[in-house]
């Protein structure tokens, strides 16, 4: 059986396990905001009455053709977060 110093090293070692990945990996809800704002994401959803499809969504983008797969990967970022 295991000895309460154990259980307590092993939560000690657990939540730094976890700390270390909140910062490996904190620059990714930034980085997914910061693309969302530049592609005017919220612009593109509050002009339409209800909710979209991505092709609607993609449909907004005029600036490059490429626009559509970086919102792609923010909605995926976004699903994974």
């Amino acid at each position: 059986m295991e000895s309460v110093e154990e259980v307590d090293e092993e939560g000690l070692l657990l939540r730094g396990q976890a700390q270390v990945w909140q910062l490996m990996f904190g620059f990714a809800d930034s980085m997914a905001l910061k693309a969302a704002v530049e592609l005017r994401l919220a612009d593109i959803i509050h002009s339409y009455a209800g909710p979209l499809t991505l092709s609607q969504i993609a449909s907004g983008f005029f600036l490059f053709p490429f626009s559509f797969l970086i919102s792609v990967n923010i909605m995926n970022t976004s699903s994974i977060l």
